[in-house]
C-alpha cells in the first residue's frame, strides 16, 4: 500500500495498447509530484537526515514532517563536533503508528521531546539554543497505521484516499497521440451538469469551484483534508500550528 504503480493504473482502463508503460509511469510521477507540491507532504516514509534549530530552554524540539521513525538524534556544539543524544532520553511522538492513536494527531504536530528528569549530552534538560544545531536522521512522512498488520508495517501505508487521488490524478495527466479529444473530456467531466446522447448535447458549468486546486470537487476535497497545515516561526525555528488547535 504506496503510491499507485502502473498495474494499478491499468485496472483503471488504460490498456497497454493505448497507453506504454513509460508513458503511465510519466503520468504517476508527474500526478505524485503534483500532489505533493501542492499538500507539502510526502505521504510514503522517506529517509532524510534533517538539522534543527535548538530553541534554547525547551524541552520540546519541533519538526515540520510526521515522524515515522527516529535512528538517531546529535547536538551539534559550537565548535561544530557532533555528540550523540541518547535514544532513551528522548520520546518521539508519532503514535498513529506506535499506538494507534489519531487524538491527537501526531502528525499535525510531529516533535521530539526530552523525557522529563534525563539530561543532555551537555548535562541540561533541553535543547540547546542554535541554528541548524540538532541533526536528526529518520524516517518521515504522513502514513497511515496499517489496518491489519500493524506490526508488519512499522512504516505505515499510503492513505487510501491518496492513493485514489494519484490515480485521479493520472487520468488528467497521461496522454497518447491523437486522444486530446478523450482527454479533454476527462478534464472537464466533474462539470458536466447536463447530457444528451444521440446528436450529442453537452452542458458544462461555467464556474468551477471556487479557490479550488484542480477545478474537480471530489479530489480538492481529499487535497485540502491532508494539507500540511500553516505554520510561522520564530528566532531559533520553533513553529506553531495555527490551521486549527493541536492537543499535544
Amino acid at each position: 500500500m504506496t503510491y499507485p504503480i502502473i498495474d494499478d493504473v491499468r485496472t483503471e482502463g488504460f490498456s497497454p495498447l493505448n497507453y506504454t508503460d513509460s508513458r503511465v509511469q510519466t503520468a504517476i510521477d508527474e500526478s505524485v509530484a503534483f500532489l505533493e507540491l501542492t499538500t507539502q507532504r510526502s505521504f510514503i516514509p522517506k529517509t532524510k537526515t534533517i538539522h534543527v534549530s535548538g530553541y534554547g530552554e525547551q524541552t520540546v524540539l519541533f519538526l515540520d514532517e510526521p515522524i515515522v521513525s527516529i535512528t538517531s538524534v546529535a547536538i551539534e556544539d559550537q565548535f561544530g563536533g557532533l555528540s550523540t543524544v541518547d535514544s532513551t532520553s528522548f520520546k518521539v511522538f508519532n503514535r498513529h503508528l506506535s499506538e494507534d492513536l489519531l487524538d491527537p494527531d501526531d502528525r499535525e504536530a510531529p516533535r521530539i521531546e526530552f523525557v522529563s528528569g534525563h539530561l543532555d549530552i551537555f548535562g541540561q534538560g533541553f535543547w540547546p539554543l542554535g541554528v541548524q544545531n540538532v541533526k536528526i536522521v529518520g524516517k518521515f512522512g504522513y502514513t497511515d497505521r496499517h489496518p491489519t498488520d500493524a506490526a508488519g508495517n512499522p512504516d505505515g501505508v499510503t492513505p487510501p484516499l491518496i492513493a485514489r487521488v494519484v490515480l485521479r490524478l493520472v487520468s488528467r495527466f497521461i496522454e497518447r497521440e491523437n486522444d486530446i479529444g478523450e482527454r479533454e473530456d476527462r478534464l472537464h467531466r466533474f462539470r458536466i451538469v447536463s447530457e444528451r446522447s444521440g446528436d450529442r448535447s453537452l452542458s458544462l458549468s461555467k464556474h468551477p469551484v471556487g479557490g479550488s486546486l484542480t477545478g474537480d470537487p471530489d479530489i480538492d476535497s481529499i487535497l485540502v483534508r491532508y494539507r500540511r497545515p500553516l505554520r510561522f516561526g520564530r528566532a531559533g525555528g520553533s513553529h506553531r500550528t495555527i490551521k486549527k488547535r493541536t492537543r499535544y
